[in-house]
């Protein structure tokens, strides 16, 4: 557990052995956290990695470095971050899987994780299941055959929705492959909720669902870019879509 209870310029990390790694291949680094009281704002990073590195945050940090892996600091790539949910409404949250997924850059050889406090974050965390684990991308085609996308191997499926970019609605398709509670809501580029879709348990199969471009309260949304994400227990995923009017 980790706990912070003032704003004052420092930093609380919590880091991992390091895992060997190999240049060019991908993994998965991930944990389940929990929280309480922590600091929120209005702001989301709906994304699986980025290179910033947020002063009023909560999340994981993870780099590679060279050998030998045990003592060597000298990193290649950068530190490299993904941040919990801390919107308004997240102060206090059950156990979640937080991961992302990165390929390791030429003369990599090892990879470390930290639980990490920025600067400024206040409140607790708990932290568990560390961990770093070598997966292996599938290659798929979207929309020109000679473009190729890595994606990661499930069993959850969440597809990209069609038609895309689209008004006045689009068909959103997902896998569910055991019974569960599933939701999956559509955000804006602030990471602001704008639609829930699905929130309910389902049995295992194969479903569509129909966004109309209007947010809860019933009214159209504005032309622009929005990311739907399919949370389940045991995963998490994100896509972009785009309205026009």
């Amino acid at each position: 557990m980790l706990e912070e209870n003032d704003n004052e310029d420092d930093e609380m990390v919590f880091y991992s052995a390091p895992a060997e790694a190999e240049a060019g291949k991908w993994y998965m680094i991930s944990s389940w956290i929990k929280t309480e009281g922590i600091n929120t704002d209005t702001m989301w990073y709906p994304t699986n990695v980025i290179p910033d590195r947020d002063n009023n945050r909560i999340g994981v940090c993870f780099f590679f470095h060279k050998s030998p892996i045990e003592t060597s600091w000298n990193l290649v790539g950068g530190d490299q971050f993904f941040y919990i949910d801390q919107r308004r409404g997240h102060e206090d949250s059950d156990w979640t899987l937080y991961a992302a997924v990165a390929q390791a850059p030429e003369e990599a050889a090892g990879v470390s994780m930290r639980a990490r406090y920025t600067s400024f974050p206040t409140g607790k965390t708990w932290w568990d299941d560390f961990a770093i684990q070598e997966i292996i991308p599938l290659a798929v085609s979207v929309d020109d055959p000679s473009q190729q996308l890595p994606v990661i191997a499930t069993d959850y499926r969440l597809s990209n929705n069609y038609p895309n970019p689209f008004n006045p609605t689009t068909v959103i398709e997902y896998t569910v492959p055991k019974a569960g509670k599933v939701n999956i809501a559509v955000y804006d580029v602030l990471g602001r909720k704008v639609r829930t879709l699905v929130n309910q348990n389902l049995m295992p199969g194969t479903y569509n669902v129909v966004w109309d471009g209007t947010d809860d309260a019933g009214e159209r949304v504005t032309t622009g870019v929005y990311f739907y994400q399919m949370h389940t227990q045991n995963a998490v995923i994100t896509k972009k879509m785009t309205f026009i009017k």
